[in-house]
């Protein structure tokens, strides 16, 4: 009997711009440094066949995806259920 074998991986966002910045959580996209760490990861996930990509509806975790997977994500598998935490008032604030 053959087993279904579903593995999944977990990625984290490359660096943002409020990353950089010091901005607590907020929308922005990758910074240079960003996009290379997401090509890194890309290179060291060549070897994966990569079925379904589904990302937070950031910007900065959409791209991050993109271009991980190579290509667009769905615009059904950029969820708002897997933002990470809302830091409330402090969203988009200065970290210091």
């Amino acid at each position: 009997m053959s087993k279904n074998i579903t593995t999944i991986y977990l990625v984290r966002h490359g660096e943002s711009i409020f990353n950089k910045d010091g901005v607590v959580g907020g929308d922005s996209g990758l910074t240079e440094q960003g996009k290379a760490q997401a090509e890194e990861a890309r290179q060291a996930l060549r070897h994966v066949k990569f079925d379904e990509v589904y990302s937070s509806d950031l910007k900065r975790a959409v791209q991050t995806a993109e271009i991980i997977y190579g290509k667009p994500v769905n615009s059904t598998n950029k969820m708002h259920v897997l933002r990470e935490r809302n830091f409330g008032a402090f969203e988009g604030q200065p970290d210091r």
